[in-house]
């Protein structure tokens, strides 16, 4: 039975089409215009009074070309992830070179408008960026003002305006406010293993504990360096991928230690909420199902009904690769 992925009749689309993806937002830093060349070609990044359009040529799906609107703009936003952290790093690099205190880096809640020029016929469709997204949450959920819930908050809305080292600083606030709430007084790594042990955790999981507690230690260990020794961050993959695993590595951390009832379920609820915003924020990308879509056939089976399965499944997906690692934590 053929797997189907999100976007599959873009995916079996044959007719790929060249055209030119663009996005504008406003800056305060980008002052003339910048050509960057990179694996994508050459991708211009021009100013105009105060308004900063961004484009870059690449082969899309012909019937995608022409549907563009807030049902695919999802779609848009995975190419656009593609060269954003390029302009992210342009915009770090003007901010601290030139002294800019009002510049800070784009996030996909910023843009204001997608264009999709098809470069052999001139024709240019648009879509606004981003409308509204509703999160209201339930009536019945609260956080009973915890403050490692509040820090946990600003992590995940720091990772969404793509400020890693925020969020890496707030993930471990938040676990070092939690351990001043129970009275531990040990070290960091002391205190964690301490509260990921057997005791707190179901029985299913404890195969999993060390893998949480080592991504953990990472994280402490790089907003360390990040306070002390001078390491900043970067707009690339293995920033991302510390970052997003040490997230939900926060997750479990918490929901298998936290006791009432409404904090666990108001728990559960931010990092829902925050699933649904990432996966909308340019991870819908039609490159990466187009190749899952072709290797579908060799790629491990996950037997729903097999819950030791689905965990390891998971949790593998969880593991800070040793590159990732090694790129960044010294």
């Amino acid at each position: 039975m053929k797997t189907i992925f999100i976007g599959q009749k873009y995916i079996d689309d044959k007719e790929k089409i060249n055209v030119k993806i663009g996005f504008s937002f406003y800056s305060t830093s980008i002052t003339k215009e910048h050509k960057v060349k990179n694996t994508f070609g050459e991708i211009l990044i021009r100013p105009n009074q105060g308004l900063i359009y961004t484009s870059y040529a690449r082969k899309i799906s012909k019937l995608l070309s022409e549907e563009i609107s807030q049902k695919t703009i999802h779609f848009f936003l995975g190419y656009i992830s593609d060269v954003l952290p390029i302009v992210n790093n342009l915009i770090y690099s003007l901010k601290y070179n030139q002294g800019i205190l009002l510049a800070k880096p784009i996030s996909y809640l910023d843009i204001l408008e997608i264009t999709v020029e098809n470069t052999e016929t001139g024709k240019i469709l648009t879509s606004p960026g981003l409308l509204g997204i509703s999160s209201e949450k339930p009536t019945n959920l609260s956080y009973g003002d915890k403050i490692y819930i509040r820090d946990t908050i600003d992590a995940l809305s720091a990772y969404l305006y793509l400020n890693y080292e925020d969020c890496i600083r707030k993930i471990i606030t938040a676990i070092e406010c939690y351990f001043s709430e129970k009275k531990l007084k040990g070290t960091f790594k002391s205190n964690l293993s301490k509260v990921l042990s057997n005791e707190y955790f179901p029985i299913e999981w404890h195969e999993y504990l060390e893998l949480i507690k080592e991504n953990l230690i990472i994280t402490y260990t790089l907003r360390n360096q990040i306070v002390h020794d001078n390491i900043r961050m970067s707009f690339n993959e293995y920033w991302g991928e510390i970052t997003i695993k040490s997230l939900f590595s926060l997750f479990y951390f918490f929901q298998n230690n936290l006791t009432e009832a409404k904090i666990i379920d108001f728990n559960r609820y931010i990092f829902s909420q925050f699933s649904m915003l990432k996966s909308i924020y340019g991870e819908t990308h039609l490159d990466t199902f187009e190749e899952y879509s072709k290797n579908s056939n060799i790629i491990k089976t996950i037997e729903q009904s097999n819950y030791k399965s689905l965990d390891d499944y998971m949790f593998n997906r969880l593991k800070i690769s040793d590159l990732a690692r090694k790129s960044i934590v010294k």
